[in-house]
């Protein structure tokens, strides 16, 4: 979800609070997590050159390819679930999706 989040982003970058917010973490919580990501290189930091205290995220070259296999994955699982429903069945589960809260 976050590396997803972080593709939608303009320019692919956002700030990390900015990232929590939208995953609905913590500040220190999206730090956490985004640290062993970023040694592993499937994100990349980047520093504001006007505020040193600000500091943004992107998807590295890694990090786009890991997240576009991902997508396609989770595109083929759900096809290979929803196969077998019909138009008025999809309608259904997608109501019943709304609901839920």
């Amino acid at each position: 979800m976050v590396m997803y989040k972080i593709s939608l982003s303009e320019h692919k970058t956002i700030r990390r609070i900015d990232l929590a917010e939208e995953v609905g973490m913590s500040a220190s919580g999206i730090t956490r997590l985004l640290n062993p990501m970023e040694k592993i290189k499937l994100i990349e930091k980047e520093v504001n050159p006007r505020d040193a205290r600000v500091s943004f995220v992107k998807l590295s070259n890694a990090g786009i390819e890991l997240l576009n296999n991902a997508m396609k994955s989770v595109a083929q699982s759900s096809d290979e679930m929803l196969k077998e429903f019909n138009t008025k069945n999809i309608d259904l589960l997608l109501q019943l999706a709304k609901n839920i809260k």
